[in-house]
């Protein structure tokens, strides 16, 4: 199926009542916003006023948008990302960043010549010591590598 036709009739379908799109960047040449994320909203503001958002970013790249965003909203944000490092624009002090890869299992893996180092969901967590907490958690990855 063609994927834009594709893209265009499937229905979202979720449990939220209220959906917000966040980042992403206009590319004209297709018409869409490349790395935009669909956030459910439901519960954020007591989250964000209780201190208690918590988004969790796979895959980052280039493109910083959603967690600037996310950020700026008032969410604790961790970035990982073992192919590029934090750029320097990013001042925000609720970023935080780790050369770091989303994977199955702990460890190293190659990716072309490079080495990366990869870590659970879970093992992450409990790096953060946020396992168990009453977090408004966001997950998101932009990884497409097959």
């Amino acid at each position: 199926m063609f994927p834009l036709r594709r893209i265009g009739t499937e229905t979202l379908q979720t449990q939220c009542s209220i959906i917000k799109r966040f980042g992403g960047r206009w590319k004209s040449e297709c018409g869409f916003l490349d790395g935009e994320k669909i956030v459910c909203m439901d519960g954020m503001y007591e989250a964000v006023m209780e201190d208690k958002c918590l988004v969790y970013s796979f895959g980052l790249a280039d493109d910083w948008d959603f967690e600037e965003s996310m950020a700026k909203m008032g969410c604790t944000v961790r970035a990982f990302d073992p192919n590029v490092e934090r750029p320097s624009r990013i001042k925000d002090k609720r970023i935080t960043f780790e050369a770091l890869g989303f994977g199955h299992k702990n460890g190293t893996i190659k990716n072309g010549d490079k080495d990366m180092q990869v870590a659970t969901l879970n093992q992450i967590i409990d790096k953060y010591g946020e396992k168990g907490n009453d977090e408004k958690i966001c997950l998101t990855s932009r990884y497409l590598h097959s």
